[in-house]
């Protein structure tokens, strides 16, 4: 992990300004250490340079366990509302993530959103 972590810190952040799956790696990596968390969670915080892309909603699923875990529980609760309100009706390989979602939400004692 700590070679991993280290290369993928060492990726540019401003030449590849669409490198969404290496900065949700990256935080990933930076969440393990409880230390490194609110690192991680400035990361996810990042919005992507385009208009719109697919990539936003896991990363919102990644932000929102963060949030829970650092304890920012309304945070922690949108990012999982938008996971369910973006992909609750979508295509069978979404739902792992939203019934994910759903659970962490359930588990903040929020109201689940159905779909």
């Amino acid at each position: 992990d700590t070679g991993a972590l280290a290369a993928f810190l060492m990726l540019s952040d401003t030449l590849c300004r669409t490198c969404y799956v290496d900065q949700q790696y990256t935080a990933r990596l930076l969440a393990r250490d409880p230390a490194r968390r609110k690192q991680a969670l400035a990361l996810l915080a990042l919005r992507p340079s385009t208009v719109l892309t697919p990539m936003e909603i896991p990363i919102a699923l990644e932000r929102g366990k963060l949030e829970e875990l650092l304890g920012h529980r309304a945070a922690a609760a949108r990012d999982f509302e938008l996971v369910i309100s973006a992909w609750g009706k979508g295509d069978p390989e979404t739902q792992p993530l939203v019934r994910e979602a759903r659970a962490h939400l359930a588990a903040l004692g929020a109201h689940v959103a159905k779909p």
